[in-house]
C-alpha cells in the first residue's frame, strides 16, 4: 500500500513566486510517485484556537506542507535522497519530512490513490 510523505517547507515571504517556481521544477518523475499537492499553513488569528493547535508555522516566513503520495518510502528516498537542506534564496529553514502509513481511508479518490479496497 502507498505511503504519504509530508514535507514542511518555510518560504521567504518576499520570494513566494520564486519559491512556487522552484517547487514546480522539483516535481518527481519516478515511477513510484503517485500524486502530490502543496498546502499553505493558515496562520489567521480569525481561526478558532482548535484549528491552530498543530505547531507547523514558522515565525517570519510562509509555511507550506507538501503532501505527496508514493508507492513506498523507499521510492521517495531513492528519488530525492532527502537530507537537511533548504534553498537560501527562497526558503528560511531546512525541509523536514515524515512518512505516514495509511491505516484507513474513505472515499473513492483516496482508495484509488492509495490502493485501498472497499
Amino acid at each position: 500500500m502507498a505511503v504519504i510523505i509530508l514535507v514542511r517547507r518555510v518560504a521567504r515571504a518576499d520570494k513566494l513566486d520564486a519559491f512556487n517556481e522552484s517547487y514546480r521544477a522539483e516535481r518527481p518523475t519516478h515511477e513510484g510517485f503517485i500524486a502530490e499537492f502543496l498546502t499553505r499553513v493558515d496562520t489567521s488569528e480569525e481561526l478558532p484556537p482548535g484549528l491552530r493547535s498543530l505547531p507547523l508555522a514558522a515565525p517570519g516566513g510562509v509555511t507550506f506542507v507538501n503532501v505527496a503520495i508514493w508507492r513506498s518510502a523507499k521510492d521517495f528516498d531513492n528519488y530525492f535522497k532527502p537530507r537537511a537542506f533548504h534553498n537560501p534564496e527562497t526558503e528560511m529553514e531546512d525541509r523536514v519530512r515524515v512518512v505516514l502509513d495509511v491505516v484507513d481511508g474513505v472515499g473513492e479518490v483516496t482508495q484509488a490513490l492509495l490502493g485501498l479496497t472497499a
